[in-house]
């Protein structure tokens, strides 16, 4: 998971950081901007290294959501697994599968 990253945490090191600071950073500036407030740094942490603790904090507070929900328990695990997997395309049809079910 944390390739598919790479692209925000390029944005964020090339783009972002240096129009706020007015320069670009280097790696060990990158890591204290990366620290939180009350230890001096931005609390722009790197999109890497927090994707999967994320993900994983997603997931649980979402599966009371879908226990609640009137979306087949059979459809849910499938787009976790699916999500899970990388197919974006395939994960986004079954989003929208879950969405409108909600909806309906």
């Amino acid at each position: 998971m944390r390739e598919l990253f790479e692209p925000l945490e390029n944005a964020i090191r090339d783009q972002l950081i240096p129009a706020l600071v007015g320069r670009e950073v280097s790696e060990a500036e990158r890591q204290i901007v990366a620290l939180p407030l009350r230890h001096g740094g931005l609390g722009l942490t790197d999109p890497r290294d927090t994707a999967k603790t994320e993900y994983k904090h997603s997931t649980q507070i979402t599966d009371n959501l879908l226990l609640r929900s009137e979306i087949p328990s059979g459809m849910c695990a499938k787009l976790r697994t699916v999500a899970a997997s990388n197919n974006r395309d395939h994960a986004r049809n079954l989003s929208y599968y879950c969405l409108l079910a909600l909806h309906v």
